[in-house]
This record gives structure tokens, C-alpha cells and sequence, in this order.
């Protein structure tokens, strides 16, 4: 297995010294030993890792408990770690897009802002051949083109400083679940990849096993025949990239516009691979394309009368006055959380606050307390210390009075507009909330006559608001 991630990244130019990787961890077994992988050879590779999970909050407590998993396990290998959470479940009762295509927008447009704020230039998923099969299978059974026979990409442009890698595209499950028990690592199961509710876990659990029946080398075969496929498609894909160039008159995130003239004069199987080449840059996602919908945009292009057709993902097909419109459409903005693990001496700059954080354990108090500086007794504290942004339920213990107060109150109290309530760092030691900085001290971690290590924190406003 370690030889031939090896050739995969170098055959397939995935890693260059200095790069930075941002690793998209969900708690599975899969992701987990990616993380593992990496930060095993990471100095052989001289490459730098942070870790990110994206909590969509759709299994209640079960999701929980995999972040802080997560965060636990970035904590103990020494690896930056970044989480947001959305719950999915409320964006659906709003109506409009489906969940897969919701969970993929929010889990890419998550990474790739974390990748810009770190300045991460590679994004890491942990997809292996059994996910490639499954793909090329979901794909043939939905109607598909020799481009969806291909499956996924080992390394794909994101943005112009960002790309997507697989380093282990080339390894079977099966091997990646011998090396989590190898190395003995502790993973979470998500419960959901154990229903047949989606088509993804049918083809796994049900259709494949089936045709391995008729053909017990199976995945091989599929995977051989796509790597065929692959050979002739790359000279085809290079044709419609650069007729693409030619003719595009608009091309940004949400917007790709061209004239109808300059299209009809195209040869139908590069027209097919621009649409699909589209709706990808669009959705930053390998998203397949059927080819019913294929012939449908193309039909649309052909009609002298404005027409529209939607995509099932999520981007709208307008021919209009002798121009082809793709729009894609926007998920509302909303703030994400954030969340930062560290040990101390740490010094941690805040992005979502335009803060930075520094903490060290000292012997004496140097300094008096005021709303920018707090100590604690270091003795008396969880030593798994993090930043997090404020989450439904939190509370704080009280000074003094005794009780606890939740965080909400206390931000109405300080008067706080709610719109600003998302961006103040708490900081944590554990499960127990010691300190809103510029705000609230809790109880807990309090010092004395007997304290010898002191843990003092200060926040400080970060001018022109950017660093680094």
C-alpha cells in the first residue's frame, strides 16, 4: 500500500515540496488513515498538513461526537484543525436544492475558504478505487458518456491556487481498513453508509456483490476499462478546453455566457464535453452530466424562442437573443463556525474575528487581568485547549454568584448586535467554557495562594483587519 500511494502522487503529480495540504477528515476510516498516512511521511514528502471536517448535522449527537473526534485526533498528531457546522436538515425544510447537492456545496465551499485563509494550495480527499468503481457504476446506470466512464480524477483544479488530490484512488477499501487495524487506529462508522436509502450505498451493499457473481474480478475490470477510456478522452478534453477559451464571453463562479453562433460551428462530441466541462467549473465538482440532460441543453441551443432548462444539481440552462447563459444557484451566505485546537505556547490568528490569540503557562502573574489578558491555574484545566465560535446551549460558570449563565444571555446583556454574535472566539479546555474574551471569566480553572502554573491568555484586535 505505501509503495503505490508513493507511485500515485508521483505518476500523477499530487505533491511538490512546500506544499500545504488542508486534509478532509470526517472521523471514517477512509479519511483517517489518510490523515495518518500523511503525517506519517510528511517529512519525506516536506509537505505541511492541516486537517478540516465539515459537521453537517445530520445525525444529532452522533455528528457531534465525530468533530470533536476529529479535533481530538488533529490535537494528538500536533496538525492544525478547522470544523464548520450547518444544519442541513433545517436548509431542507426551506425547500430548493436536494441534500447531496446541499451537503456538496456547503463541505467544498467550506474547504476551499479554509484552503484560501491557511493558504493550503492542495485539498486532500481520501477517495480509493472501491469509490471509484461505485462512481463509474452510479454513473452508467444514470446514462452516461465515455467521460463519466472515467470516474474521478486523481488531481483537479479547484481554483486558480487550489487544487483537489486523491493519493488514494489507487488503493482498494479492503487495504485501507488493514492498515487502520495495523496501526490500531480508533475511527468513527458513520450509521448512514449502512442504509440503502441512496443509490451510492444500493450500488455497494447490494448491486455489486450481485455482479460479482457473474464476474468476481469485477472492480478490475472496471477500473482497467476506465483507465482506457481515460487515454483517448484526455486528447479529446484538451480539444474542447481550448474551444471553450475561444468562445466564452463571461466565465465566473456563479456565470459561464457564450454566443450561440460561435457554438453551432463546434463538432457535437466536443459540444458535449464543454457542457460537461461547464457544469464541473460551475460546481467546482466532478458532477456527472447525463446524457439526457446533454441533448436536452443541446436541443435548447438550437431554438430560435428563449428556453430554459434546469439541471437535478443545482444550474440553470438559458438560451436567450442568440446567447447560452449557465447560472448556478446561490446557496444564501451564512457565517460558519469555526474552531482551533492547540497546545500551549501558541499564538493563533483568528481570520472569522480579525483576532489573534496567545497563550503560554507561566510561573507568576505578570501582568493584571482586564478584558484582554486572563489567567488560569494550568493544574486544575483540561490541557485539550481550543477556540470555537459559539454553538446553541453553550454556558458559562459564574463568578462569584455561583450557577452558570448561557452564552446567548450574556451576549444580550453586553449588548452585542446578534449579527456579531458568530464571530467572538470562546475559549475552551475540554468541554468547560473559561473565557469570552473582552467579555465574561467563568469560575472554573480559577487560581490561588497554591497555583504554580499559571496559563495566561490575551487576545489583541488585528489592525487593517488581514494578517499573513
Amino acid at each position: 500500500m505505501d509503495g503505490r500511494i508513493r507511485k500515485t502522487i508521483a505518476e500523477h503529480l499530487l505533491l511538490s515540496p512546500d506544499d500545504h495540504l488542508l486534509v478532509a477528515v470526517s472521523g471514517g476510516p477512509d479519511s483517517v488513515a489518510l490523515l495518518h498516512w500523511l503525517h506519517a511521511h510528511q517529512d519525506a514528502l516536506k509537505v505541511r498538513l492541516s486537517c478540516a471536517h465539515f459537521n453537517h448535522g445530520l445525525r444529532g449527537e452522533e455528528s457531534d461526537e465525530d468533530e470533536r473526534y476529529v479535533a481530538r485526533l488533529s490535537n494528538m498528531l500536533n496538525i492544525p484543525f478547522y470544523s464548520a457546522k450547518v444544519n442541513l436538515k433545517k436548509e431542507l425544510e426551506q425547500g430548493g436544492a436536494g441534500l447531496q447537492e446541499l451537503a456538496r456545496d456547503y463541505r467544498y465551499r467550506f474547504l476551499e475558504e479554509r484552503a484560501k485563509h491557511i493558504a493550503a494550495n492542495k485539498i486532500a480527499l481520501a477517495h480509493h478505487q472501491d469509490d471509484q468503481v461505485e462512481t463509474i457504476l452510479m454513473r452508467f446506470l444514470r446514462g452516461t458518456g465515455s467521460t463519466g466512464m472515467i470516474g474521478m480524477p486523481y488531481r483537479r483544479r479547484l481554483t486558480e491556487h487550489i487544487w483537489v488530490i486523491r493519493p488514494f484512488l489507487d488503493i482498494p477499501k479492503e487495504e485501507i481498513l488493514q492498515y487502520v487495524k495495523l496501526h490500531q487506529l480508533d475511527v468513527r462508522i458513520d450509521s448512514s453508509n449502512l442504509k440503502t436509502d441512496y443509490t451510492r450505498n444500493r450500488i455497494r451493499i447490494e448491486l455489486i456483490p450481485e455482479l460479482e457473481k457473474f464476474n468476481p474480478n469485477l472492480r478490475s475490470s472496471i477500473i482497467s476499462l476506465s483507465r482506457m477510456i481515460k487515454e483517448d478522452e484526455v486528447y479529446l478534453q484538451e480539444q474542447a478546453e481550448g474551444l471553450f477559451s475561444r468562445i466564452v464571453q463571461i466565465k465566473n463562479e456563479h456565470e459561464v455566457r457564450f454566443p450561440l453562433s460561435s457554438w453551432l460551428e463546434i463538432p457535437l462530441s466536443l459540444q458535449r464535453r464543454i457542457i460537461k466541462l461547464i457544469c464541473n467549473y460551475l460546481l467546482k465538482n466532478e458532477e456527472e452530466v447525463s446524457y439526457l440532460h446533454i441533448e436536452a441543453i443541446r436541443s435548447l441551443f438550437s431554438q430560435d424562442a428563449p428556453k430554459h432548462w434546469d439541471l437535478p444539481f443545482g444550474i440553470k440552462v438559458t438560451a436567450r437573443y442568440g446567447e447560452a447563459i449557465f447560472a448556478r444557484k446561490r446557496v444564501e451566505e451564512k457565517q460558519q463556525g469555526f474552531l482551533y485546537t492547540f497546545s500551549p505556547p501558541a499564538s493563533i490568528w483568528i481570520p472569522e474575528c480579525n483576532l489573534r490569540f496567545n497563550c503560554s503557562v507561566t510561573t507568576e502573574r505578570d501582568q493584571e487581568e482586564d478584558s484582554a489578558i486572563a489567567y488560569f491555574d494550568y493544574d486544575r484545566i483540561s490541557h485539550q485547549l481550543m477556540l470555537r465560535s459559539r454553538r446553541e446551549g453553550d454556558r458559562i460558570e459564574l463568578l462569584r454568584l455561583g450557577g452558570h449563565k448561557k452564552v446567548k444571555d450574556i451576549f444580550i446583556d453586553a449588548k452585542i448586535p446578534k449579527e456579531n454574535r458568530d464571530r467572538i472566539p470562546l475559549f475552551f479546555a475540554g468541554d468547560q467554557l473559561l473565557w469570552i474574551p473582552g467579555i465574561r471569566k467563568s469560575a472554573l480553572g480559577a487560581y490561588d495562594h497554591k497555583t504554580r502554573r499559571f496559563l495566561r491568555c490575551q487576545i489583541e484586535k488585528i489592525e487593517n483587519g488581514a494578517e499573513e
